[in-house]
């Protein structure tokens, strides 16, 4: 299943509650082979990052 999640921020950029409740629901879906896309605001310029096996890619 495709998930998109809409977030002002995201790991590893800010880490408060909500941002870590979404980063382990986003791990835990993708555990479990579901692709998930995390949409944030453009806050730097455009780069990706890689982070185990996720692919960040912020624009």
């Amino acid at each position: 299943m495709k998930f998109l999640f809409v977030a002002e921020y995201f790991p590893p950029f800010v880490m408060g509650g909500a941002e870590i409740s979404l980063k382990i629901l986003v791990d835990e879906l993708v555990k479990h082979d579901h692709e998930v896309t995390v949409l944030t605001p453009n806050y730097n310029s455009f780069k990706t990052e890689i982070e185990e096996n996720d692919k960040f890619l912020e624009n």
